[in-house]
């Protein structure tokens, strides 16, 4: 009875994150916020983007090598957005980077 139990907590578990994942209105949303972040890109840049991108740019250079090209913040934005809503996956230098190149 409790293995069954179990099982079944696990399948149902399983069927909730494929569910949450990769709908159409989660792909909007990141539309929207990338959408927003292009328009205001010139007129509102972030405070002292250097304590974001330059520290993140140079550890994913360390971790995944000559294949990693510098992402500017709308990309990252873009990147952290599909990935943890439409995907449910981590935020990864390799994950953003297969974002990016998508």
């Amino acid at each position: 009875m409790k293995l069954q139990f179990l099982v079944l907590s696990f399948l149902v578990l399983y069927l909730l994150t494929v569910e949450a994942c990769n709908r159409d209105a989660d792909r909007e949303i990141c539309v929207a916020i990338n959408k927003r972040c292009r328009e205001t890109e010139a007129v509102r840049p972030t405070i002292n983007p250097e304590d974001v991108l330059i520290p993140f740019n140079k550890e994913c250079s360390e971790r995944v090598g000559a294949d990693w090209r510098d992402v500017v913040r709308c990309d990252l934005v873009r990147a952290i957005c599909e990935l943890t809503i439409v995907r449910c996956q981590k935020v990864t230098c390799r994950n953003v980077q297969a974002v990016i190149e998508s």
